[in-house]
């Protein structure tokens, strides 16, 4: 009975230091993934996400959604268009929804598609996002895929009137519609701003 005791306890301590190191690899190979992806070494990367134990041990939606990045970083437009597809036909938590949808609202509005833009848009009203982060989506599309210059004036008047923390968040949004409309001197500009006027708080 002692024998069969110690041995269940041997067994238990081994399958605990088994489930432990598995979480520490896995941890270990996904922060790998993820600076190797931050450094911008997609050649790295590639050969990592393709190594068939790091296919293994990193969770899908971890590798899936960083596969993505890497598309996007990359300019391979074929695959993060795929890569997007996937994901509608995969069951997410809210949390992945949230940032694979805004990751494709981000793509599809400087791709300027407007019908994967707006479906996008519609998918991030339905989860938990702050207000905020969903008025200045809203803002993005109605000028840079509705081509709404009067909501791109009112933009930059009520920012003239803005201090602080306000005027840093729509300067930062007007450097991004800008670009988006290819007008780089504006672009430059408020980007500018945004820098001097991190710099001085």
């Amino acid at each position: 009975m002692q024998d069969l005791v110690k041995w269940t306890i041997i067994i238990f301590a081994i399958t605990i230091a088994l489930e432990v190191g598995f979480y520490f690899l896995k941890r270990y190979y996904v922060n790998k993934l993820a600076n190797v992806l931050v450094n911008g070494n997609s050649q790295e990367f590639e050969r990592l996400v393709q190594n068939r134990f790091v296919r293994y041990i990193v969770p899908p939606f971890n590798r899936e959604y960083m596969e993505l990045n890497n598309y996007i970083a990359t300019g391979n437009d074929k695959k993060t268009r795929e890569m997007f597809e996937t994901f509608r036909t995969r069951t997410l938590n809210n949390a992945q929804k949230k940032a694979v949808d805004v990751q494709g609202f981000n793509f599809y509005l400087t791709s300027k598609d407007a019908s994967n833009t707006r479906y996008y848009l519609d998918e991030l009203g339905k989860l938990d996002m702050d207000e905020k982060n969903m008025t200045t989506m809203k803002r993005l599309y109605s000028i840079i895929i509705e081509n709404d210059r009067k909501m791109l004036d009112r933009i930059v008047e009520e920012t003239e009137r803005m201090t602080g923390e306000e005027k840093l968040d729509n300067q930062l949004l007007l450097a991004q519609v800008y670009a988006n409309l290819e007008d780089r001197e504006n672009a430059e500009k408020y980007l500018l701003l945004v820098k001097e006027g991190t710099a001085n708080k």
